[in-house]
């Protein structure tokens, strides 16, 4: 997975920690994290492009939660969240629609 090789992917491949303060901040019911996504693609647990992008923006919505600078990770999501949607616009993606403005997928 391409993200997780980002300079910011190391912030959101794993759980923090679980004795540091982004454990606590981070690691809710709504968890999820790049190692997550990526095995569920390899199980088949993703019936559609659909789900996979929904636990994707998870990530980064989740880190936008964050009431914390600590390591500055909403900057370091917002600059992830970028790379990954040039990632995708990169693919076949029909003339007219975007990732970025919700036209793409259908």
């Amino acid at each position: 997975m391409l993200v997780k090789k980002h300079p910011h992917g190391e912030y959101f491949s794993r759980a923090p920690d679980k004795n540091s303060k982004l454990h606590k901040l981070m690691c809710g019911p709504d968890y999820i994290d790049l190692s997550m996504v990526e095995n569920n693609f390899k199980t088949g647990y993703y019936s559609t492009t659909d789900g996979f992008l929904q636990d994707i923006g998870r990530i980064w919505s989740n880190s936008n939660k964050l009431k914390t600078n600590e390591q500055n990770i909403s900057q370091k999501a917002l600059e992830l969240k970028l790379f990954f949607e040039l990632q995708v616009q990169t693919l076949a993606i029909p003339e007219g629609q975007s990732v970025r403005d919700g036209t793409f997928p259908k």
